[in-house]
């Protein structure tokens, strides 16, 4: 009965007291205790297994040297032979004598907690590994994105090449050209998977002015709290996420991140997508809390994320293979070539156009984040095409002060009877405007909701 209560204590100080000081320690320390405990419990199995005589035990005290001084070979050897002395590698025998058969109940309780208590150091391990992984050190398995094809990285190949997004696949990959030299070169410079590169085609498309449900922006699609966070302005005047340079260091700060807290390429690339938030849920949900890869999660994901990843795979594959799958005549557009030039004048890019003879398209182009087409207050590094930064210098002081245009609402009850297509009607704007002003998803309404429109008033006005 004592020798129960005491394997009872032995299990529970070693899970109880491991999982509790997990967290709590620095990844080096814990690991020591580990050990540490570890020996200490192995001499509980001794005494179980093997007692050992009042003299013996006198003798392997005498002769013991602090635990730092083994090394690890003699912390892996047996109860009945146990190397005291590293140097000299004298062993001593612990002779025990014939267990008495009221022992083999013991016996056969220690050796599944043994089990029980190997289970949860192997998690203790798995997670200081996990946590040493943060130290990021550029390897070549860092650098590396694990390529799979399953049934599910076929099918979204299927759809790129043969199916309903063929179309997108090939004017994505066209776009591309505009943007990827200069990511692909922060990439490198970073030291992450330069296939990484390709992670906008099926974000945005490579297109900057891509606006989700999420309300996710840019090329990137950052969310706004995401985008603050990792230094993108978003004002009346700018919003970066939309800058294809700015929102590209932003993400590769993100991937990084993201990395540190998963250690798998292809779980980031779904943290990416649908919030480390959500997939430590799931991590969290499981048995063991840990993953090897995001295969292991691929059942419990969002719908759209277990299609994100399968897709991104498939991109990696077909534009590695373009010959393969019929793609080999597609070439991307070149890069937007311009310079830059410091403005401290705030005017409307269409009044630059006009100074220099370019097209508007063309600086819009250059310069996706001024929202309103209009310079912000202070100084603004502006890109322009090359070749014309004397020109707009020189003529400057011409180009007349703008202001952004000051946007009137009209705050609207809605009535029985009453639809979004004649609210739009009767405010003269469309369905969609409505839905993005006021984040509506259908098409549905309540009566007594209140609706926020773009108004032809310039006092915000409210109908009953």
């Amino acid at each position: 009965m004592i020798e129960q209560k005491t394997a009872n204590f032995i299990y529970r100080f070693q899970s109880v007291t491991l999982l509790r000081l997990q967290n709590r320690m620095n990844p080096s320390r814990f690991i020591s205790l580990i050990i540490t405990i570890s020996i200490l419990f192995s001499g509980c199995n001794i005494i179980y297994n093997k007692p050992v005589a009042p003299g013996h035990f006198e003798q392997k005290s005498k002769s013991s040297v602090p635990i730092s001084n083994m090394d690890s070979q003699e912390l892996r050897t047996t109860p009945e032979s146990v190397a005291l002395n590293p140097s000299k590698k004298k062993e001593i025998k612990l002779d025990a004598p014939k267990k008495p058969d009221s022992d083999d109940a013991v016996l056969n309780l220690v050796q599944p907690i043994n089990q029980k208590e190997n289970f949860h150091i192997s998690i203790s391990k798995r997670n200081f590994e996990k946590n040493e992984s943060r130290n990021v050190v550029v390897t070549e398995n860092y650098k590396t994105i694990p390529m799979t094809l399953n049934k599910y990285v076929q099918s979204e190949i299927d759809r790129l090449t043969k199916g309903p997004d063929r179309d997108f696949f090939i004017e994505s990959y066209r776009r591309s050209g505009r943007f990827r030299p200069y990511i692909l070169e922060k990439m490198k410079k970073a030291g992450l998977p330069e296939n990484l590169s390709w992670l906008p085609l099926i974000e945005s498309g490579y297109k900057t002015h891509v606006f989700s449900k999420a309300h996710a922006l840019g090329l990137w699609q950052f969310v706004p709290s995401t985008g603050s966070k990792f230094g993108l302005k978003m004002n009346t005047f700018i919003d970066e996420r939309l800058d294809p340079d700015k929102s590209t260091m932003a993400a590769i700060e993100y991937l990084k991140e993201l990395h540190r807290i998963f250690g798998d390429w292809t779980t980031v690339l779904a943290a990416y997508n649908c919030g480390q938030g959500k997939v430590l849920r799931i991590i969290h949900s499981q048995n063991i809390n840990y993953l090897q890869n995001f295969w292991d999660l691929y059942e419990r994901m969002p719908s759209e994320t277990s299609k994100f990843v399968p897709k991104f795979l498939a991109t990696i594959q077909i534009v590695n293979n373009m010959k393969k799958y019929g793609f080999q005549n597609i070439k991307p557009y070149h890069p937007y070539k311009h310079e830059s030039v410091k403005i401290t004048k705030q005017v409307h890019l269409e009044g630059i156009a006009k100074c220099i003879d370019k097209p508007l398209i063309e600086l819009i182009m250059l310069n996706p984040e001024l929202k309103n087409k209009i310079l912000p207050p202070g100084t603004y590094l502006l890109k322009i095409p090359i070749g014309t930064k004397n020109i707009l210098l020189t003529s400057i002081d011409n180009i007349p002060v703008a202001s952004p245009h000051q946007h009137s609402f009209a705050y609207h009850r809605v009535q029985k009877g009453q639809t979004l297509s004649t609210i739009a009607k009767h405010y003269g704007t469309t369905i969609k405007k409505i839905q993005l002003y006021n984040r509506l998803k259908g098409t549905g309404l309540k009566v007594g909701q209140v609706l926020k429109l773009p108004g032809k008033s310039t006092t915000p006005t409210l109908i009953h």
